[in-house]
């Protein structure tokens, strides 16, 4: 993988849409985070708009526990936008050890629920995916919401209009209610129910309803 202007790619993650690199940006010497859209994706104008929609989304804010995106752009059909890399580990990852002090988990819960406020309250954004595995800490102990790939902006002329969810999107064992009925109408309480979720996971160590089936698990949510 080549991208004019950055150095030494290593991949560090993949999700469904987009694969994350580790690459040193040279014209301002440090290291970055860059996600490429999948390239079974490119040629899709829905799925382009989709990850353009999310980098714009990212872009415009700046809180201390959101990941920052930098830039967008496309090189010969390879569309990828630039941000913060965070050198730390994942909630997901810490979890392999087993359940978290409460004082940490009020901790994390804090920073994230500040981060969501902001979002909502600067530019009408819900995240849609809040988990363990999506909240991060950079090597300076500072904790960061990461991946707004399924996040939403709404209309701030008029919040009547909801956004229309065109597919079951999120992680079932931390999904809101209303997500798991595909419902239009969302707004943060979506993003607060699922960070909910998120915490009840790590003072425990179990994922909520983990001994049900993924459908099964849809069906807990909304008894």
């Amino acid at each position: 993988m080549n991208i004019s202007g950055f150095d030494n790619l290593e991949q560090v993650g993949e999700g469904g849409m987009a694969v994350v690199w580790k690459a040193h940006q040279v014209s301002l010497d440090r290291d970055v985070a860059i996600k490429i859209l999948k390239a079974e994706l490119s040629s899709d104008p829905e799925e382009v708009a989709d990850f353009t929609c999310e980098a714009k989304a990212a872009a415009s804010l700046k809180h201390p526990n959101i990941i920052q995106v930098y830039d967008a752009a496309e090189q010969e059909g390879v569309y990828y936008f630039v941000m913060e890399y965070i050198a730390g580990q994942t909630v997901a990852q810490l979890l392999e050890n087993g359940p978290m002090h409460w004082k940490k988990v009020t901790q994390i819960g804090l920073a994230i629920a500040e981060a969501l406020e902001y979002a909502w309250s600067k530019v009408n954004l819900i995240h849609r995916d809040i988990k363990p595995g999506n909240i991060m800490f950079d090597d300076d102990g500072t904790i960061k919401l990461a991946d707004l790939g399924l996040a939403k902006r709404l209309d701030t002329d008029s919040l009547a209009e909801q956004i229309q969810i065109r597919k079951l999107e999120g992680t079932p064992n931390y999904m809101s209610p209303e997500q798991a009925r595909c419902k239009s109408k969302l707004d943060f309480r979506s993003d607060m129910y699922s960070l909910g979720a998120t915490m009840y996971h790590m003072v425990t160590g179990k994922l909520p309803f983990e001994e049900y089936q993924p459908m099964e698990v849809l069906d807990m949510h909304t008894e």
